[in-house]
């Protein structure tokens, strides 16, 4: 490579063009190939064509620009780039990239404080005087009231996985336990009344519950946030599908004789455990036939309101349209046939059935009944024995209602916009 000719054409481009043409000018265009080996070993990889021919020309002023932007990690000795203002860890020497050093611990800069740094700090603010103050992280030691942020941001890890890892309860000094733990929780046995789901709140009178809860799931299904599915666990493990799938798996294990066991001990984790149970079973023998049904047909992995809002089950279903007499209709949705649906109740017409995606079909239903309809379903008290409430409608022209079926089934596309206008979903990748 002859560099005094290099030099010489880098010269004659920039007495020729101006700063923001230097690429376009014909000599660069034949000798690009060697500027580029020119400056190779000298300046960063990102560095433009135009920099590159200006960096040539200031070198010639000022031969000790040749280390300006090249220097060697001090602990292997590798060459790496070393930008104008910022610097890049060393490939080899850094366990993870997105921790940074300040120049007194190696030979880059970050915006969020050298993590070295922060531990020397942490040691000098919690020393052993006061001890229930702090708790120091098994993984670098640094130490601090709650590690819950620098064990997500520092350690790229999550929570449960650092819990697991070094067998303990909490991330947080029992100091800070303390002040929101029993009375001096200010929620501490407020019995549901502070509780916007619980039948005893305080504005119970005025808040719909139902409406709430349906609310809620949207809204966890629209920002990815439902804790139950795959989906928000791969979110949190960037990726890793075997810990999703394992946090996935102690999430869903919510309440179990081991776990009472290992909180509370052999003889009273297995009183609490059996008193649940108890508890349980109690609740579900109290319950109505009706209520029965509802609570089965939300369990219904077909019918999960999650799969269902964010359009993502893969079931056939179908919709159906009853006259129950007096007036009353009901509208609805099943994976199954009408007469294995009603089984044990033979006090109905069937007006109106269709099979479609069972994604389509609860379209319609939310449509008909939180939109064209709403204002005619009927009260909880007027409920008739195995049909529920939510979707027996009352005070209608069948005939107008059958029309609205047909056109809503007949154009499952018009059926998605309209349910995504009128419920206004984020979620549009999934339609």
């Amino acid at each position: 490579m002859n560099k005094q000719k290099i030099i010489q054409i880098c010269q004659q481009i920039c007495n020729e063009t101006n700063k923001y043409n230097k690429h376009s000018h014909e000599l660069f265009h034949i000798w690009e190939k060697e500027i580029f080996e020119f400056t190779e070993d000298l300046v960063p990889k990102h560095f433009s064509n135009s920099k590159r021919i200006e960096y040539i020309i200031e070198l010639q002023i000022n031969p000790e620009m040749e280390t300006r932007y090249i220097k060697n990690c001090d602990a292997c000795n590798i060459r790496f780039d070393k930008p104008k203002k910022f610097s890049y860890l060393c490939p080899k020497c850094s366990t993870n990239p997105n921790i940074k050093f300040c120049k007194k611990h190696s030979l880059t800069y970050h915006s969020s404080g050298c993590p070295t740094c922060n531990i020397e700090k942490s040691h000098k603010k919690y020393t052993t005087k006061n001890t229930n103050d702090w708790i120091e992280c098994g993984i670098c030691s640094f130490r601090g009231g709650d590690l819950g942020s620098h064990i997500t941001k520092i350690h790229n890890i999550t929570t449960d996985s650092y819990l697991e890892k070094y067998n303990i309860r909490t991330v947080k000094t029992q100091s800070l336990c303390d002040k929101v733990s029993g009375e001096n929780n200010p929620a501490y046995q407020h019995g549901g009344k502070l509780s916007p789901f619980s039948e005893m709140y305080i504005y119970a009178d005025t808040t719909d519950r139902e409406e709430l809860i349906a609310r809620v799931a949207k809204t966890r299904a629209d920002n990815g946030n439902n804790t139950t599915t795959i989906e928000y666990w791969m979110k949190k493990c960037v990726g890793d599908l075997e810990e999703a799938q394992r946090l996935l798996t102690k999430r869903q294990t919510t309440f179990s004789l081991d776990i009472c066991i290992e909180k509370y001990g052999e003889e009273i984790g297995r009183e609490v455990w059996l008193e649940r149970q108890y508890k349980w079973q109690n609740n579900i023998n109290s319950k109505s036939p009706v209520e029965l049904e509802e609570i089965n047909k939300k369990k219904s992995n077909s019918m999960s309101y999650s799969n269902l809002w964010t359009n993502r089950s893969i079931f056939d279903g179908k919709f159906y349209l009853l006259d129950l007499s007096g007036g009353l209709y009901k509208i609805g949705i099943t994976s199954r046939s009408i007469r294995k649906r009603y089984s044990r109740n033979d006090n109905y017409k069937i007006l109106l059935e269709f099979d479609s995606s069972i994604n389509h079909c609860f379209q319609i239903e939310q449509l008909l009944k939180q939109n064209f309809y709403k204002d005619n379903i009927i009260s909880k008290s007027e409920a008739i024995s195995g049909f529920g409430w939510t979707e027996t409608l009352q005070n209608i022209d069948i005939d107008t209602l059958i029309n609205t079926i047909n056109i809503l089934a007949e154009d499952s596309e018009y059926t998605t916009k309209l349910f995504k206008e009128t419920f206004r979903l984020n979620y549009a990748e999934n339609f």
